[in-house]
């Protein structure tokens, strides 16, 4: 006798592998090409939280300003940055910067864009100019995340391009591996090196995944 019992359909895959496959050389070429930047702008991002804090540690003397400034010592410091400004020739764009949660500081700067020239300032809460603002290394870092040290707009653009870069990685990643939500705690241990790393980066890649896509998204709409 014969069995007949039908045989279970075989599940379709929801991606057809030939998709998964380009989608992972896409992902490999993308990091691949942009890993450098992506590793500069991700590690001095990072730096960059911290920016106010570094420049106090730079600057430990300055005067710092715990409560609002007075209207008198706004006023002040407003008309002592013009004075700055003027002997400077660069009485265009003036700016005051008084105590907050994130800084704790009042800065003072004046600006002109058609000479370049500018100037920044530390005030007490008096609205009295005491020292200028020098922190190179915090301005180094800060300068390297926002444009790479390049010409502003080139360099602006080139981190916007690495924020598409790392959105389009993370969107070539999840499609280039059907089971990663799926196999999110997954991890073989004691094997083979290249399928724990393998395993590592992908539930990285998956953990992370709104801190990422945030950080991507927003950084290239900001480039």
């Amino acid at each position: 006798m014969q069995d007949h019992t039908p045989q279970k359909a075989r599940k379709k895959p929801f991606l057809a592998p030939d998709f998964v496959r380009a989608m992972l050389a896409g992902h490999s070429a993308l990091g691949i090409a942009f890993a450098a930047l992506i590793y500069i702008v991700c590690l001095t991002g990072t730096l960059c939280v911290f920016l106010h804090e570094l420049q106090r540690w730079e600057q430990p003397d300055a005067p710092v300003a715990s409560a609002p400034l007075t209207t008198e010592a706004a006023a002040n410091a407003v008309e002592q940055g013009y004075r700055k400004a003027r002997a400077a020739n660069a009485a265009h764009d003036l700016f005051i910067m008084g105590p907050s949660p994130v800084q704790s500081r009042v800065l003072v700067n004046f600006h002109d864009h058609d000479t370049g020239v500018e100037g920044n300032w530390i005030a007490n809460d008096k609205g009295e100019l005491i020292v200028e603002n020098t922190a190179p290394w915090s301005e180094f870092v800060g300068d390297l995340h926002m444009h790479l040290h390049l010409p502003r707009t080139f360099g602006l653009f080139l981190v916007g391009l690495t924020g598409v870069a790392l959105l389009s990685s993370l969107v070539s990643g999840l499609l280039s591996h059907p089971r990663l939500f799926k196999d999110a705690f997954s991890l073989r241990w004691g094997g083979s090196r290249r399928l724990q790393e393998a395993d590592l980066h992908n539930r990285l890649g998956v953990w992370g995944l709104p801190f990422h896509v945030v950080v991507s998204t927003t950084g290239a709409l900001l480039g």
